[in-house]
């Protein structure tokens, strides 16, 4: 594998990095578009004025202003710690996997960054479950008062469950794309004879991988949504810490992606236990008394 072919190495890493700057100012003129970490303008602009001149601020700004900030940042600095652990956990993850790949040599490499690629292609199929989770349930999270908070649980348990569903079908259809490109595919994506017949070991571990990335995505979605933060950035932690030592044992591509698979059936297992278990439990103690 040589060096990809098209514009220079400086001109492509200028352009990236002049994408990332119109994206920042973008978002920084919507999340902070007083100049400060102000995380919930709604709030702030909501804010009741003040009665005496003592109560306002320097510019006429209530006083309320700067306590609000304060108490979204708070909000915001617990909330981003352990999904700041979920994300770096995901990345270290890849990363780990490139470097073992790296050491096993060229050919081991590059079949490993096109399957790398095929996952990161299919992988946004399945991660839109988990946005989908984020966005629809914090609704059922806090019902209106005098509401039926059972009523609304079990709202919230069917829409989890649909989601969960959902998350197994599609991850079906990507697994198949995904054991198809290394079978039948590999020439779409190099000429390399050598590559081409090593990617078919990785057809089953890259289909398991995708597969179990379905309920992976649907259960971090619902615990992100229901703001359980701990169990998933101890999951992310402990798995992270743990994969470097699985991958040093690694020899082929291929065993490299299939430690990858544990990696995602330990998460999706973590996770969908921490949500239904108590569940289950609640109801077998509800039907036994």
């Amino acid at each position: 594998p040589g060096g990809a072919r098209g514009a220079p190495p400086a001109a492509t890493l200028f352009a990236q990095y002049a994408g990332t700057a119109a994206l920042l100012r973008a978002v920084r003129a919507r999340i902070v578009p007083r100049g400060g970490l102000g995380l919930n303008p709604l709030q702030l602009q909501r804010a009741p004025e003040a009665s005496s001149p003592q109560e306002a601020g320097p510019l006429g700004t209530p006083s309320t202003e700067s306590a609000a900030s304060s108490i979204s940042v708070r909000g915001f600095l617990r909330f981003a710690a352990p999904v700041l652990t979920l994300v770096l956990g995901k990345l270290v993850c890849f990363g780990f996997m490139t470097s073992a790949a790296a050491r096993l040599g060229e050919v081991p490499l590059a079949v490993h960054q096109l399957t790398l690629s095929t996952y990161f292609f299919l992988s946004p199929n399945l991660e839109v479950i988990s946005q989908t989770a984020q966005s629809f349930l914090p609704q059922y999270i806090g019902p209106p008062e005098g509401a039926d908070t059972a009523s609304w649980r079990r709202a919230e348990d069917r829409l989890a469950l649909r989601l969960l569903r959902l998350s197994l079908g599609v991850a079906c259809a990507a697994a198949a794309a995904a054991v198809a490109v290394p079978l039948w595919g590999a020439r779409l994506l190099t000429s390399d004879p050598t590559v081409i017949s090593a990617m078919v070991e990785l057809a089953r571990p890259l289909g398991l991988a995708v597969l179990l990335t379905g309920p992976v995505c649907a259960s971090e979605g619902v615990l992100l949504a229901r703001r359980m933060l701990k169990p998933l950035s101890a999951v992310y932690l402990s798995s992270v810490l743990a994969l470097p030592l699985l991958l040093s044992r690694a020899h082929t591509a291929a065993q490299v992606w299939t430690t990858f698979m544990w990696f995602q059936l330990f998460r999706g297992s973590a996770f969908t236990l921490r949500l239904w278990l108590p569940r289950v439990i609640d109801a077998f103690r509800q039907r036994i008394l």
